[in-house]
């Protein structure tokens, strides 16, 4: 019960920086990062609160779907959202150029953060409820964060052309 009131705190905290920070994002410009940056506040809040409840009930089982929802809804998310974010300054030189590397990355951006979030919580539910179709579920639930990843690199990583610099 101590480690349960410990990690109750740490929930706390989580909390308490999370929800401001989804707050700010969801209330700023439109952008690629927008949505994995709310999203992964939303999945540090949820796995915060579910290792308080693991921990204090003795659900062991549960700590691999909150070790995967940690590790690919907030660490992974977090870590793709700001390379998305550095990406056109990094890729780019001219204006121009980081303009349409931004414009490559918002094309899709929505469809690539539902399929992310939809695959960590497919990942999260297999590994959490022993069902027939468990390794289905998590193997269909790491390709659709597999196909984000990938379609977030192809956006950063094509050649920016003169024709979509000038657009």
């Amino acid at each position: 019960m101590v480690a349960a009131a410990g990690l109750a705190v740490f929930a706390w905290c989580v909390i308490e920086v999370c929800l401001p920070v989804a707050r700010a994002v969801l209330h700023s410009n439109p952008s690629a990062g927008r949505i994995p940056v709310a999203a992964a506040a939303a999945w540090f809040v949820l796995v915060a609160l579910a290792d308080v409840v693991v921990v204090a009930t003795g659900e062991w089982r549960y700590l691999d779907a909150l070790g995967a929802a940690m590790l690919a809804g907030v660490l992974f998310q977090s870590i793709a959202a700001t390379l998305g974010y550095l990406a056109p300054l990094l890729r780019a030189g001219a204006r121009a150029s980081q303009d349409a590397v931004r414009g490559r990355l918002e094309r899709f951006a929505s469809l690539r953060a539902v399929g992310w979030n939809l695959g960590v919580a497919l990942v999260a539910i297999a590994a959490a409820v022993r069902l027939e179709a468990g390794p289905w579920l998590a193997r269909a639930g790491w390709a659709l964060v597999v196909a984000a990843a990938l379609a977030l690199a192809v956006a950063v990583s094509l050649p920016v052309g003169s024709a979509e610099s000038e657009r």
